[in-house]
């Protein structure tokens, strides 16, 4: 396998690390133990689009868009403020659009980037596993 081959596979590791723990942190864990509903039309609150009955804090899309900002502007560093500046305006129109409250997305993307930190953590520890066990193997 080419050099290039192997990068490109533990690219995605990140990515759909971060991507899960976020999604299984959010959704399945915070949200419903939580339980804050979103804001309403009766609050004062301008909804665009449909009204969701799911809950509000913290923010899925905040979470995911920093959790991805903090892994994608690892591996390409280039494009750091690309990434960091696209999950800002994601994390703002969920407010802009009536979705969340501000403690909401800021929670999300305070949970998210922690989210990109710890994925980029155990990509690093199973890269390291993964060369020892090679190394192992090779003996």
């Amino acid at each position: 396998m080419l050099s290039s081959e192997k990068k490109s596979h533990w690219f995605f590791l990140p990515v759909m690390l971060a991507g899960g723990i976020s999604w299984v942190l959010v959704e399945q864990i915070i949200k419903p133990l939580v339980g804050r509903l979103r804001p309403t039309a009766e609050m004062g609150a301008i909804i665009v689009g449909n009204r969701n009955n799911d809950y509000s804090f913290p923010s899925g899309h905040a979470t995911i868009a920093w959790a991805m900002a903090v892994v994608l502007s690892n591996k390409e560093p280039k494009l750091r403020w690309a990434f960091y500046i696209l999950a800002f305006f994601i994390s703002l129109s969920r407010i802009y659009l009536g979705k969340h409250y501000p403690g909401d997305v800021l929670a999300g993307g305070l949970l998210g980037w922690s989210i990109g930190k710890v994925s980029l953590l155990l990509d690093e520890y199973l890269k390291k596993t993964r060369k020892q066990k090679f190394r192992e193997d090779s003996r």
